[in-house]
């Protein structure tokens, strides 16, 4: 979603333009794409608005109607407590722009941590067999071997990788 569209749905709102200043200084854009943080503090200012509570007088009861909403809707514990990390962010980026008295963030629930997958690490013969895998005598194998060798001698990760572009790449580096 690009800022346009952000800033139409935040309008649609009606909440006025103090509240689109505060919210784009809230993500901080940047000029990128607004990213799924900024839409569930979207999602939280619709849920707050369909129950006529003023955007800048919070409620705990609205904050936890919203919290058992995201339950119900069937999300995982990850990431429902994701998606209320961002109403809590933004309840204390209120209060201390002095924009609500209450420091309401301090007040919400805590989330119980997700449990953490731990992954195994793939032994060098798992390596090495992986990096043969790409056909080497086609362009589109050339391409997943430097894909691959990339994400093993750099960490990153598959939406890092999927976000470079060829002007990330700097051939002449040691």
């Amino acid at each position: 979603m690009n800022k346009d569209t952000f800033l139409g749905r935040l309008r649609k709102l009606e909440l006025g333009p103090e509240v689109e200043e505060l919210t784009l200084v809230f993500i901080n854009y940047d000029g990128h794409e607004v990213g799924d943080q900024n839409l569930c503090l979207l999602r939280f200012l619709e849920f707050q608005k369909a129950r006529r509570q003023p955007w800048d007088w919070p409620s705990m009861g609205v904050c936890e109607r919203y919290l058992d909403l995201l339950r119900a809707k069937g999300y995982r514990p990850g990431t429902v407590r994701r998606r209320f990390s961002v109403v809590r962010c933004w309840l204390r980026f209120l209060y201390r722009q002095k924009r609500i008295l209450i420091a309401l963030h301090a007040q919400l629930p805590q989330l119980p941590p997700s449990r953490r997958i731990l992954r195994r690490l793939l032994s060098y013969e798992q390596i090495v067999e992986i990096l043969s895998w790409p056909d080497l005598t086609t362009p589109y194998g050339l391409r997943d071997r430097a894909i691959l060798e990339t994400a093993y001698a750099t960490g990153m990760r598959s939406r890092e990788m999927s976000l470079m572009d060829l002007e990330d790449v700097d051939l002449g580096a040691d």
